[in-house]
């Protein structure tokens, strides 16, 4: 069945107008739906819940093997290594790891040994210290992956130090630059310098700062103390120094938590004793601290320098606490459990691991969103192309017929 030109145009018409109000319903069906989750995020708790709510009561478990306080000798003698160039052990009072007049060099520090539970992955550790008769070099609480540089009764012969470098991936026993502990030492070490060599301004020679390193690859990572840990090779996660106020002789906490179910870090000070903590940092991204790689433990210490400034520096107490889902001290975080404890427990407001699992994702479906309207725009542009061409079609088509008929009028 023969259809004119005009039937032809209009039909063409009719089509491409219906594609137009399809793909700009979708468009907008689309957008609107895209929006909508966008507020519904934004409104939510720190946590979506696509799922019915978490069974959140996340225990907080003493780990008394990774305890230290009054009397010190029990628990020293079971589950700690400790020494130096003069420890002196108070049992019912304190531990001071270097004490005021000490020579240059002189150093001290206590380590778990690794005989208890030092599979520690999600948790808290407060250390409760004091300075007083001024401050030494400085001082460094180790969360670390070697602890065996302790043993140096064992080393009978240079073969078994190298063997015990070999061993632990490059440690150096006899180095102490890291206030008390090797300078390679893996893991986890936050540093509170307490005397600045490189500046010749006295009021800012003893201005107490904190920074926090993570050494990962003895053979690559190191702190540097000649250069106050500017120059350390190590990572330094926190970007400034972090100033704290001048020491007296009053009772200082500090406290690291560390969550290993989401690769979260945070550090908090607490002076005098008053009940008040405040955050020191915060990670802005994941954060690995290095496990043993034998007995996946890691080990919690402090170690105190004397240098060109001396004090007294006494350990009163260390306090560790896992974060588990059973009254055992068995049951590991999810990283959903993990997050909204924090939340609860201490006030997170930020997400971080969950956000920063998700922003990968995130990015694809934005990418996705654009593309998708490219390829819509495209198709519209490419029908109007269509419509454009077709009608320049059928206008030539009409004009030879025209003509044709035109030739069959024409007398013979």
């Amino acid at each position: 069945m023969y259809k004119r030109p005009n039937d032809i145009n209009k039909r063409q018409r009719q089509v491409t107008l219906t594609i137009l109000i399809i793909t700009t319903f979708l468009i907008f069906q689309y957008f609107t739906r895209s929006k909508a989750s966008t507020m519904a995020s934004s409104s939510s708790p720190i946590l979506k819940r696509t799922t019915p709510p978490l069974d959140t009561k996340v225990r907080k478990v003493l780990n008394t093997d990774a305890c230290l306080h009054v009397p010190f000798l029990d628990s020293m003698s079971t589950f700690w290594h400790f020494g130096g160039t003069d420890v002196q052990v108070r049992n019912t009072e304190s531990i001071k790891l270097v004490r005021s007049g000490d020579a240059i060099g002189s150093y001290g520090r206590v380590i778990s040994n690794g005989v208890g539970d030092n599979v520690i992955d999600d948790f808290e550790v407060r250390y409760e210290f004091k300075w007083s008769d001024g401050v030494g070099e400085g001082v460094a609480f180790v969360i670390a992956a070697e602890n065996n540089f302790m043993k140096m009764s064992d080393w009978r012969s240079s073969y078994g130090k190298r063997q015990y470098v070999l061993n632990s991936g490059g440690v150096d026993p006899d180095n102490m630059e890291l206030m008390g502990f090797p300078r390679n030492l893996p893991g986890l070490a936050v540093v509170i310098d307490t005397f600045h060599e490189n500046t010749r301004n006295e009021m800012e020679k003893y201005q107490p700062y904190l920074d926090i390193f993570v050494n990962v690859n003895p053979m690559r990572d190191h702190y540097d103390l000649a250069s106050d840990g500017f120059i350390s090779t190590s990572k330094r996660v926190n970007k400034n120094h972090i100033k704290l106020k001048p020491f007296s002789n009053g009772i200082v906490q500090l406290r690291i938590i560390y969550m290993e179910s989401v690769n979260f870090l945070k550090v908090d000070i607490q002076y005098d004793n008053d009940g008040r903590w405040i955050e020191l940092f915060q990670t802005e991204e994941d954060l690995e601290i290095p496990k043993n790689r034998y007995s996946s433990q890691r080990y919690i210490g402090v170690g105190s320098l004397i240098g060109e400034s001396s004090g007294t520096f006494e350990l009163l107490r260390i306090e560790t606490n896992e974060f588990h889902t059973n009254d055992e001290g068995t049951g590991k975080l999810s990283s959903e459990q993990a997050e909204l404890f924090l939340s609860e427990q201490y006030g997170i407001k930020k997400v971080n691991a969950m956000s920063r699992h998700s922003t990968f994702v995130t990015y694809i479906l934005w990418v996705w969103k654009w593309m998708l309207l490219f390829v819509i725009l495209a198709l519209m542009y490419l029908t109007s192309v269509y419509v454009r061409v077709s009608k320049k079609h059928l206008t030539q088509l009409r004009r030879r017929r025209r003509r044709g008929k035109s030739v069959g009028l024409l007398p013979t």
